[in-house]
């Protein structure tokens, strides 16, 4: 993404932040509702399917409604609010709520609305003051969750955005690597084999500014790797671990598993962390 839209969405949401905060905003766990109140956007949950956890409407007197669907886990819908919140920060964005549905959408908004998001939702001041006190650990991030009533994947992604120690946040899905997925769906491929089994592989890496090792897309951990084994015991797991990655050296790794939606693969997040 462009640094410059990032920096502006930033100060954005901190601007909205400490507007709260000096009215004695409580927290945390920070209510997203309030936010939105003092954007005078109003906030309702939708019993009936919306196709999301939120979204934000312009009602037919050119204000803003965000409905939320109240089934959903609240520290989703907390974000969820936060994002379409974040919408609302770009000039363009009564034009661009009439047109969200289009197909094409717009991937970079949606990323800078997730930035936004986070910056709401987990203000960068008391955050980080929290991180210096509990340390960078997958416990500190089980205490945080609780703690911000947001998401393990939306903590550890706050992580690596404020933490001045270098390490990286993997998210990782059990899959197969392009070019054996595609073979898998030819044909001409198949050859009677036996079918090549999914490997834990990176599907994103989120890095401190500090961290200088590049983790590319798709490749596989190790299959000793601790990434494995929080699968079987569905509990934290941590080791020491070199990766087949250049400059990738000896790390300290943790890994936890992470919900899957839908009937998705197995999903791992690993924190790994300079030794």
């Amino acid at each position: 993404m462009n640094p410059l839209p990032e920096a502006l969405i930033r100060e954005s949401a901190r601007r909205l932040v400490g507007q709260a905060l000096a009215l004695q905003w409580p927290g945390p766990p920070y209510d997203p509702k309030i936010l939105a109140g003092l954007r005078d956007i109003a906030v309702e949950p939708r019993n009936e399917n919306i196709g999301a956890e939120a979204r934000i409407l312009a009602k037919p007197d050119g204000s803003l409604l965000i409905q939320y669907d109240p089934a959903k886990a609240k520290a989703r819908v907390n974000f969820s609010v936060c994002h379409e919140i974040a919408h609302t920060f770009f000039p363009d964005c009564f034009e661009t709520v009439r047109h969200r549905s289009c197909p094409d959408g717009n991937f970079e908004l949606e990323c800078l609305c997730d930035l936004g998001a986070a910056e709401l939702l987990m203000p960068h001041e008391p955050f980080e003051r929290d991180l210096a006190a509990l340390g960078i650990s997958l416990d500190a991030v089980r205490e945080l969750t609780a703690r911000y009533s947001a998401s393990g994947e939306a903590v550890l992604i706050r992580i690596a955005q404020l933490s001045s120690k270098p390490c990286a946040v993997v998210f990782l899905s059990e899959k197969l690597k392009p070019v054996q997925e595609r073979a898998a769906q030819t044909q001409e491929f198949d050859l009677g084999l036996p079918a090549v089994a999914p490997k834990l592989r990176v599907d994103y890496v989120r890095p401190t500014g500090t961290f200088s090792t590049f983790i590319p897309a798709h490749k596989s951990v190790p299959d000793d790797s601790v990434a494995y084994r929080c699968l079987e015991s569905n509990d934290i797991e941590e080791a020491v671990e070199q990766w087949d990655i250049p400059s990738f050296g000896f790390w300290e790794v943790q890994a936890i598993r992470l919900p899957s939606f839908n009937g998705s693969p197995r999903r791992v997040a690993a924190l790994v962390v300079a030794n």
